[in-house]
């Protein structure tokens, strides 16, 4: 049996940098102006038209979210911007006719041919000089309407309700502790099982250590068991990867940022972040620009190990503080992806409900809640929030949950399938960190006198 298991995050050799917030560059899209200088890994695929077509629905979308988007503006620079691109292809196409018509005068060799040749020559070169001013406006636009653009929310589900949480399910009885509760840190100190100093170091003492693997080491037994294929992902993701899955690279508030010693030459596409193996962007970095084949779905991944950001706080929370914004978890993430909405939303219910079943075997009240849009990050359409109460503040917190996100990250990702040699087709994804570790054991130590036996035939073995 150990004495003191460590659980801390040590961040002193780590040039964490702060770089101005918002999407005005982009890792996920390099306008042309920067093409000579930097690299594009890919490039996203943009279905804007087809999103505009039904205007109304996407400002009701970013309305419920509370984002500052004004829809009617980013379509008319989107419009503005397919017509420069429309001109541009046509200059480009006259440009290509008059050195055809040169060459072929140049051909015939005659006096008469000359005067054509020097009327031509001389309409090339306005052409070139139409061309150059429309491209330095149509560099211009990508910057203002299509990295703006990257930055508006999936569609919503149909399940995602309008205002305040929708209950689905609820196991046990809520605890009938009193005010003044004290706090999973205070308990935790007092009984030695938790030693907190701050949110980037926390360490983990006798039961509350076993109870950390356990935990772990039962999820993941128990999801190997309905056909899950356990994964062990890498630590670090590119800035392309990290905007891919919807959050802004550039924000030290949203993701760790790696940064070397010389900034300057650091492009954006080659930053990397610390997110962890059990991460969104650690299976999409797997998948990014890959092509999978029809026959393999659904594919069904999960991660046991770690996942770090910057507040460990979820969106719509309280500062909790204590475990619940600790900078680094043990988690575990899970990866689905399926053909087609339709499939996603099937898997979806089935996973959620094998989710709550082990939940349940764990013998403490919960709540299963669908999430407000205001509550969601941008990528997500639809989210499970597992919840347990928290006595201290009198609420309930999320200590796990499962999203739906269809096919918006790997439109940005290039995340592809191949059928029957067809046009390719985006591989439509639901994602979840369905075991925060430290958020569950919080609960648990405000909730209960006594760490929740964890079921038998998943225990680990000293």
């Amino acid at each position: 049996m150990f004495k003191k298991f460590s659980r801390c995050l040590v961040l002193a050799k780590l040039n964490f940098a702060c770089l101005p917030r918002g999407f005005e560059t982009s890792a996920l899209f390099v306008p042309g102006d920067r093409a000579q200088e930097t690299y594009s890994v890919l490039v996203p695929y943009l279905d804007l038209d087809t999103r505009f077509q039904n205007k109304g629905k996407l400002e009701e979308n970013v309305k419920l979210r509370g984002i500052k988007l004004h829809v009617q503006s980013l379509k008319k620079l989107w419009e503005l911007y397919r017509l420069t691109e429309t001109n541009k292809k046509v200059l480009e196409g006259r440009r290509v006719e008059i050195a055809q018509k040169i060459k072929e005068l140049h051909r015939g060799g005659s006096k008469e041919n000359e005067a054509e040749i020097s009327k031509y020559m001389l309409e090339g070169k306005l052409v070139k000089e139409d061309l150059k001013v429309l491209m330095r406006g149509l560099w211009g636009l990508e910057k203002q309407a299509v990295i703006r653009a990257l930055a508006l929310p999936n569609d919503l589900d149909d399940d995602t309700p309008s205002r305040g949480e929708k209950p689905v399910h609820v196991f046990g009885k809520k605890p009938n502790v009193g005010p003044g509760n004290k706090s999973s840190v205070e308990l935790g100190k007092l009984s030695h099982l938790v030693d907190y100093h701050e949110a980037s170091c926390y360490f983990l003492s006798d039961e509350a250590a076993v109870f950390e693997l356990e935990v772990q080491h039962y999820f993941a037994e128990e999801l190997r068991n309905i056909g899950f294929v356990q994964f062990g992902n890498a630590d670090f993701a590119w800035s392309v990867v990290v905007e891919g899955c919807g959050k802004n690279h550039r924000d030290p508030d949203s993701v760790f940022i790696l940064q070397d010693d010389d900034p300057a030459q650091t492009s954006l596409d080659r930053r990397l972040h610390l997110v962890g193996g059990a991460s969104l962007a650690s299976f999409c970095a797997f998948h990014a620009k890959h092509l999978v084949d029809h026959r393999s779905f659904p594919l069904k991944y999960f991660a046991s190990g770690r996942k770090y950001e910057p507040s460990g706080r979820n969106s719509g929370e309280n500062d909790l503080g204590g475990l619940f914004d600790s900078w680094q978890a043990s988690a575990v993430e899970l990866f689905i992806a399926t053909s087609d909405d339709s499939a996603a939303k099937r898997e979806f219910r089935v996973v959620s409900e094998a989710i709550i079943r082990l939940y349940e075997r764990l013998g403490h009240h919960f709540r299963v809640v669908y999430l407000p849009p205001d509550l969601l990050h941008g990528w997500e359409s639809l989210r499970a929030s597992f919840q347990m109460y928290l006595p201290s503040k009198e609420t309930y917190v999320e200590v796990g949950n499962i999203s739906l996100s269809g096919s918006y990250v790997s439109k940005r990702l290039l995340m592809c399938y191949s059928e029957n040699k067809r046009e390719r087709q985006f591989l439509s994804l639901l994602s979840g960190t369905v075991l925060s570790v430290p958020r569950l054991l919080a609960c648990v130590l405000e909730n209960s006198t006594h760490l929740p036996q964890i079921p038998v035939s998943s225990k680990i073995t000293m």
